[in-house]
């Protein structure tokens, strides 16, 4: 689930099984603290508030992640072949600098078809697919 943080000043991004993501908008968690790792642009390279985790490479990062992790890597095991094609398209806006946005204080209602960027609404980039949770959170 990637958002921005209320100041627009940092992206964030909620890691979380497709138990916990809405089938109403595959971009939205039902519960943001349940099963989720969250990072946020502030903590710069202390990914998830790690502190050794500086001068990790990608390889390093994802041991780690999965060494303090466990209990949400084994909820999110399994083959979505529907959600990984969908993030490799993610990757390649990314690549270029254009991060998904699912949520912002100041957003208004997007346009249904695609996830906005940090460039905008009309990325290009469609919704990822839903999730399994029924319903928010309230």
């Amino acid at each position: 689930m990637p958002g921005m943080s209320p100041s627009g000043m940092h992206w964030r991004c909620n890691i979380t099984p497709v138990t916990n993501i809405l089938q109403t908008h595959g971009a939205m968690a039902r519960d943001f603290f349940d099963q989720s790792a969250n990072y946020s642009s502030s903590m710069g390279a202390e990914y998830f508030g790690w502190a050794d985790a500086k001068k990790a490479t990608a390889r390093d990062l994802a041991a780690m992640f999965s060494a303090r992790f466990p209990d949400l890597l084994a909820a999110g095991h399994g083959r979505d072949w529907a959600y990984a094609g969908w993030y490799v398209e993610m990757l390649g806006h990314a690549e270029r600098g254009d991060l998904p946005v699912a949520y912002a204080d100041w957003y208004e209602e997007p346009d249904a078809r695609w996830l906005p960027t940090t460039r905008g609404f009309e990325s290009g980039l469609p919704m990822p697919p839903p999730g399994e949770a029924e319903r928010e959170i309230v």
